[in-house]
Formats: structure tokens, C-alpha cells, sequence
């Protein structure tokens, strides 16, 4: 471990929008991963690592940061600087409050980056040099994605969106938001920094600022491959990060499944022919499967998955990666919108007893009639190599692909988003409606305290 480090940059004034009712009353960095806040997680593993000095740049509901942490944390002592324009503002500009840390040395750690400790023994490890945690970018394809050359040092730094495409070799690295910056490179970052702020860049990401003046210093990648961490930027961020750092929560779908003979199944819906098109690309080029067939133990019917099973009988596939359910099950529903997954709102026009008619007896439904509500949750992380699966002859199915045009599809797609977000909607209901609960609990829970007191 590098003894000249021995302080940290911590950047937790952000809005953190993108959670939602998460963020109406706690700032992100109080967001909970496995029970535990990320920032308190993040001054955890500082503390095991020696870190004695810390600044917190603070913003959005930046009181509660203090209320609790406080001005000392496991020996470490706290500082706070406050960031008044953080909702016109990035972390450019946060940064650059502090750039007087960055000129003494430090540790820079995103505020909302959860990681474990072996994270930051690996990077202050090193030698004494300034280093910037990665992983493999094409584990990721999305984020700030750096370029090394001889020697693992940073030849390039460029934001990287939606790069589905593109090709990644080994020396592209997903920023793992933690960097080691030694003084000599810190002085010269925090010029950069001063350099941009009078020009009013104030509403960037000190990424940019790293590639646009990085051939005036030097920086080197420090390897984290394998190593457990997430950047939690939306509710899916901190559905993986439960996953990874093992808080999966009662009732998650585990990937229980088995490979079976296809010839053993049954259609239950017509699919549509683009969507079928561009999932058949998506799956060739990845050459993987993300999530099995969701299957009726009894009948062989396919309740989920439709356009995926579509796909196997195409590409001539003879074994398919299967869940069997049973579709007795009570805790097992079916509807005709997503709403009905918590509230029957009207008549649902369905039922198990037709689903399972018209499966056995061939008359599929159109595309996307069911909605299936399981009492576990549906996540695409399988990963099964096509490779692993037996192959024959494509089979014919044009009669399992619905005859419709691209605007027909287009328009039924549009509707079927405007179910996800009236689910979303109700979604922000039940949580408003939990807070008031638990508001209501705590005020008991307090006056309770005090008249025994």
C-alpha cells in the first residue's frame, strides 16, 4: 500500500434523479446496496486502507450527509465542501472545489460507486505513480472508457453510449470510478480543472477534462478484473449491484433451469416479425442466452418467452435452456395488462383454464396477449453459450409470426410502453404509500422514546 496516500476525494453532490422516488428524501450516496449506504461503504473500506483525511463535496440534501456521517468516521477525519450550484453543475465543477486535495495527493472516489475492499488495496498497491481503477469495457460496452498503451499507460479517455456494435480489445477499460492521484499529477489536473471552469465548463465530467490534457501528464490503468464493484446510476444499476454483492432479495429468479429436447414444448402466441428480426441479431452477435423459457411443468407451454423460443425453432436448434413452473400454482397469475400484476382493474378477459386450451390444442394466441406474473423476478443474466446447445435443421414458422406491417408493430409497441409506465406510475404510488407508513411508524417510535424517558 502507497503510505503517501493517505487522503480522499469523495463526490456526492449530485441530484441522482435517474432513482427516482429513491432520491426524494436521501441523497444517492445514502442509497442502500445489501443493507448498507454506499458512502458508508466506501469510508469502510478507506478506513481498513489507512485513509486518514477525507473531503466529502456535498450538494443535494448535502445536511443529511453530515447528520450521518458526521466529522469523523473510524478515525478518519471529515471535511466537507458544499457545491451551491450542484443542480447547474457536474462533477467538473465539484472537482474543482477541491483541487486543493488533488494537489496534495488523493484518492478520488464517485460518490455513488459501491465496491469492495480489495478494489482499493489493489490501487494503493501500486507503485508510485497515479493509477486509475478499470475492468474489461466490453463486460460493460457503455461509460467512460479508457485506452492504454505500452506500459498500461492511458493513451485516450472518450465517453462511450450505447456501442452495441462496436468491437472492444484488451487494452479498452471501463472506469471502475476510483482514481490514484499522486501530487505531481494533481497539481497539473488541478490547472486543467481552473483552466475550464473560467471558460464556464462547469456542466461536464472531469473525465473529459482527463482526456483532453492527458497527453500533458501521465496516468496508468491499475487492473481490477474480478473484482466486485458497481457504478449505481438507476434502479437497474442497483438491482445488479444486489446481485453482485450477494443481497439478492427473497423470491429472485436464481436461473434454476435445465436444457430440453424443443420437440417438447409448445407455442402459446404468435410473435412479431422486426421484434423476432432484430432479437435473432442481437442473440447471433452476442452468441449467448440470456434467460431460459419459462415453461408449464404439466403442458410444455411456452408463458414467457415466446420470441425466444420463435428464434430456436428458426436457427434449427433441438435443445433449449428451460424453467418449468407450475402453472397451478396460485402464486402464478395471468392478466391482459401489466397493471394487473397489483390491482385488477376492470375484467382481465383471461384465464389459466384458456391459456392452457388454446396452448394444447395449437390456436395460439396474437403476439403479447398474456401477461404472466411470476412470484420471482425475470433477470437477463444467464449468459448460456449457443454453442452449448445442439443444433439441426431450421425449422419453418412462418405461421407462428404475425402478418403485420412495421407501423402496426411500431403502434403496438408504443402501447405496450405506455403499459410500463403506467406500472411505474403505480409503482411510485406504493412507495409513496410505504414512506408515509414508515414516517408515521418512526414519529410512534419517537414518542414512544421520549414519554418513557
Amino acid at each position: 500500500m502507497d503510505p503517501a496516500i493517505d487522503k480522499a476525494i469523495i463526490l456526492a453532490a449530485g441530484l441522482g434523479s435517474r432513482l427516482g422516488m429513491l432520491t426524494s428524501t436521501i441523497p444517492k450516496c445514502l442509497i442502500k446496496v445489501k443493507g448498507k449506504p454506499i458512502l458508508i461503504n466506501t469510508l469502510d473500506n478507506l478506513a481498513n486502507c489507512g485513509i486518514k483525511e477525507a473531503v466529502i463535496v456535498v450538494g443535494y440534501l448535502g445536511e443529511k450527509i453530515k447528520e450521518k456521517i458526521g466529522w469523523e468516521y473510524r478515525g478518519i477525519k471529515i471535511n466537507y465542501v458544499k457545491n451551491e450550484i450542484y443542480d447547474k453543475t457536474n462533477n467538473i465543477y465539484s472537482l474543482w472545489l477541491v483541487r486543493n486535495w488533488l494537489e496534495k495527493g488523493a484518492v478520488l472516489v464517485e460518490g455513488d460507486s459501491f465496491f469492495e475492499e480489495a478494489v482499493l488495496q489493489r490501487l494503493l498497491e501500486t507503485d508510485e505513480r497515479s493509477y486509475w481503477a478499470a475492468d474489461k469495457f466490453d463486460l460493460f460496452k457503455d461509460g467512460c472508457m479508457l485506452t492504454s498503451g505500452e506500459g498500461g499507460v492511458v493513451r485516450q479517455i472518450e465517453i462511450i453510449r450505447g456501442a452495441q456494435d462496436r468491437e472492444f480489445a484488451d487494452n479498452h477499460h471501463k472506469s471502475g470510478d476510483l482514481i490514484k492521484i499522486m501530487p505531481d499529477l494533481g497539481e497539473q489536473f488541478s490547472e486543467w480543472l481552473d483552466r475550464e471552469v473560467r471558460v464556464n465548463n462547469v456542466n461536464s465530467y472531469y473525465d473529459l477534462v482527463l482526456a483532453k490534457y492527458m497527453q500533458e501528464g501521465q496516468l496508468f490503468v491499475c487492473n481490477i478484473n474480478g473484482l466486485k464493484w458497481m457504478e449505481i446510476d438507476d434502479y437497474e444499476d442497483l438491482r445488479k449491484a444486489e446481485r453482485v454483492f450477494g443481497g439478492t432479495s427473497r423470491g429472485v429468479f436464481e436461473r434454476k433451469y435445465e436444457v430440453v429436447p424443443i420437440e417438447t414444448l409448445k407455442p402459446l402466441e404468435r410473435v412479431f416479425p422486426n421484434h423476432l428480426n432484430n432479437l435473432n441479431e442481437l442473440i447471433l452477435k452476442e452468441g449467448v442466452i440470456k434467460a431460459p423459457l419459462l415453461v408449464d411443468k404439466n403442458t410444455g407451454i411456452v408463458l414467457d418467452g415466446s420470441h425466444r423460443y420463435i428464434f430456436f425453432l428458426q436457427q434449427g436448434y433441438k435443445t433449449v435452456p428451460v424453467h418449468y413452473v407450475d402453472y397451478q400454482d396460485e402464486h402464478i397469475r395471468v392478466g391482459t395488462h401489466l397493471l394487473h400484476r397489483h390491482l385488477i382493474v376492470g375484467k382481465t378477459d383471461i384465464s389459466k383454464a384458456e391459456v392452457v386450451e388454446r396452448g394444447l390444442s395449437g390456436q395460439v394466441f396474437p403476439p403479447r396477449t398474456t401477461r404472466h406474473f411470476f412470484p420471482f423476478r425475470k433477470i437477463d443474466d444467464m449468459n448460456l453459450p449457443l454453442s452449448s446447445l445442439e443444433k439441426g435443421e431450421p425449422q419453418k414458422v412462418d405461421e407462428l409470426i404475425e402478418p403485420v406491417g412495421t407501423e402496426e408493430e411500431i403502434k403496438h409497441n408504443e402501447g405496450f410502453i405506455r403499459e410500463i409506465e403506467q406500472e411505474m406510475d403505480e409503482l411510485v404510488n406504493y412507495m409513496y404509500e410505504a414512506r408515509q407508513v414508515k414516517s408515521y411508524l418512526q414519529f410512534q417510535v419517537e414518542e414512544m422514546k421520549r414519554k418513557s424517558s
